[in-house]
């Protein structure tokens, strides 16, 4: 009797829910935030089931690498952004798809290892529960969603060249899945079946591991055992910086986005409240230039810092950066190395952002390098092998989420973005939007992005936002229309997350398919 009496409350949280049951939670749950609806919609009902944060992110995760595998496939990597309330601790989580010891054409697959290190570290619920919906909707066929569709269409020249991909991805007539359209992989689901049953050990250091190397080493990959065995998710500090009353932390080096972004914001927020509205495109332009010059400093060719992380995002530092501003010119686009701008968007990669109400969040941003990958699935896998990562084009530089405390312990913001260098600049000009600007988080998504310095030195602006960035050419800048410029998807917690407020907003980019989902 003392035995069942113990395992009955095991089971149940306050209020008499049932840990596991999706729907048990009742109130305000928190929510989730992604580019794929249904993965947002998986991380809701794992909340609702009493699961973490971490547990949510986990279930969506693995949700994304059968409905959005063009940029979340097993074959990839990332880094995370975690904060814990009760521990009053905020760490970064580098699980990043690096390249095999052997030149090859492929990276090492790391998400399964990072979304596992996660959940051992945060989660609550089985992890068997939190793999079930990624295996059925991978075995039994999900709808593609019109986020997938919009990268079938971009990616299927290239991705249906390989015969497999195509048969798997395509329709008979020989043009790509769309929107609707249902999507069934069954040699994925079964990967997932091991890995729900047996955790991702298998994978890196057993049997299965053994026989994904030989499949993909069959389509040209030069993966060995030892890189799988030697791919190790790692903690490590944060990169802090202070815009007014909250304290942003950004995920750490080799993902140098966090750093920048530090820099950026950091740089910037001094100036910001007193700046007049028309003023604040052109000084967030040049705190890009200023921050871009500083990186050539600091940033070795594998992604390391060549200076101190806490004194880049000190006080006198950053000050000494803007010490020249001008409101009335912009500073020439001199200075930078030739082809050290990359191309601003990078729609290999997609970020998502999970709160809970007790207080944690988790934001995350995965890349497969190249859209799809290299298009090549492993035999028998179902899963998409990432691009290796060359620190150039296809790089891990631009994984940059971030969480903002207020007091240490209440999450205000936080936020993952994801298509490249301009979205550094993007998730900035959102941070400051919400935290200094105090807006509500969906005008701050859909005000007009720029990114500088482009190619040339042109600031490259949104398609049809020039109107709305009045003054920058009498300023001097040559001002270039570009496609939509990053895909910023956040929340912004006024009252703080812990104050489990109808306060809290959870956006996604509607310069993407994505969707919020949330309760309470």
């Amino acid at each position: 009797m003392a035995l069942a009496g113990a395992l009955s409350l095991a089971a149940c949280g306050g209020g008499g829910e049932t840990i596991g049951i999706v729907g048990s939670v009742k109130g305000f749950l928190g929510g989730a935030v992604t580019d794929e609806p249904r993965a947002a919609l998986v991380a809701r009902d794992i909340l609702s089931a009493g699961g973490t944060a971490a547990d949510a992110a986990v279930a969506l995760y693995f949700t994304l690498a059968v409905t959005y595998p063009s940029a979340a496939s097993l074959g990839g990597g990332g880094v995370c952004v975690v904060n814990d309330p009760k521990l009053g601790r905020s760490e970064a989580l580098d699980f990043i798809a690096r390249a095999p010891a052997a030149p090859g054409i492929a990276a090492t697959p790391a998400n399964a290892r990072g979304m596992y290190a996660l959940y051992a570290k945060y989660g609550k619920l089985r992890w068997e529960q939190l793999l079930s919906t990624s295996e059925t909707l991978a075995r039994f066929g999900t709808p593609v969603s019109r986020a997938l569709a919009v990268e079938l269409a971009a990616a299927w020249p290239a991705l249906s060249r390989d015969p497999a991909a195509r048969a798997l991805f395509g329709r008979a007539d020989g043009t790509p899945l769309g929107e609707g359209d249902l999507l069934v992989q069954r040699d994925l689901a079964t990967l997932l079946a091991h890995l729900r049953s047996r955790g991702p050990g298998d994978l890196y250091i057993g049997p299965l591991g053994r026989r994904f190397i030989a499949a993909a080493q069959d389509v040209g990959a030069s993966l060995s055992f030892e890189d799988m065995r030697d791919t190790l998710p790692a903690w490590r500090p944060t990169v802090p910086v202070n815009v007014g009353d909250v304290r942003l932390h950004f995920a750490s080096p080799p993902a140098v986005a966090g750093l920048v972004e530090a820099e950026i914001l950091g740089a910037v927020a001094p100036r910001w409240r007193r700046a007049p509205a028309e003023e604040r495109p052109h000084l967030l332009a040049e705190a890009m230039l200023r921050v871009a010059r500083d990186r050539q400093r600091w940033q070795a060719p594998d992604l390391t810092v060549n200076a101190s992380i806490i004194e880049l995002v000190g006080e006198r530092h950053l000050a000494g950066l803007m010490a020249d501003y001008r409101a009335d010119r912009r500073s020439p686009a001199d200075g930078l190395q030739a082809g050290s701008a990359a191309p601003p968007d990078a729609p290999a990669t997609t970020g998502f952002v999970v709160a809970d109400r007790e207080g944690m969040a988790v934001a995350c941003t995965v890349t497969a390098y190249e859209r799809f990958g290299l298009g090549r699935l492993v035999p028998g896998m179902g899963v998409l092998l990432a691009a290796a990562p060359d620190n150039a084009a296809r790089t891990p530089a631009f994984l940059g989420p971030v969480i903002g405390l207020r007091d240490r312990t209440d999450v205000v913001f936080a936020a993952a973005a994801g298509s490249g260098p301009a979205a550094m600049g993007a998730l900035a000009g959102v941070a400051l939007a919400t935290l200094v600007d105090e807006r509500r988080l969906e005008a701050a998504l859909d005000a007009p992005r720029f990114y500088y310095p482009g190619p040339g030195g042109a600031l490259l602006v949104e398609a049809g936002a020039a109107t709305r960035l009045p003054g920058l050419g009498a300023l001097g800048y040559t001002v270039t229309e570009t496609p939509p410029l990053g895909r910023v998807n956040a929340v912004f917690c006024p009252d703080g997350l812990l104050s489990r407020s109808n306060t809290c907003q959870f956006f996604p980019d509607r310069r993407g398919f994505g969707l919020a989902g949330f309760g309470g």
